[in-house]
């Protein structure tokens, strides 16, 4: 059995492959080893960039990439000064 890993567009856009024009959808997933990933490799991000949600009868997508992290992670600092 073999497990495929896979890569997550980060937003929409058509690439390139040789003379063929690709279109990528933000949060798609591909294989790794595909040509269009391997030919394009920053038009995908290793964890997905765009998620959805369910709230109050409301299905809302954002994008995953745009949240900040509220505290440092350990090992981590933060350059803030107070005002």
């Amino acid at each position: 059995m073999s497990t495929t890993e896979y890569v997550f567009v980060r937003q929409t856009q058509a690439v390139s492959l040789g003379n063929e024009r690709v279109m990528l959808t933000a949060g798609e997933a591909w294989p790794a080893t595909d040509p269009v990933v391997k030919a394009n490799p920053d038009a995908f991000a290793p964890t997905p960039t765009r998620a959805r949600s369910f709230d109050a009868g409301v299905v809302r997508t954002f994008d995953t990439e745009r949240i900040e992290q509220a505290t440092a992670a350990p090992g981590e600092r933060r350059n803030t000064r107070r005002k």
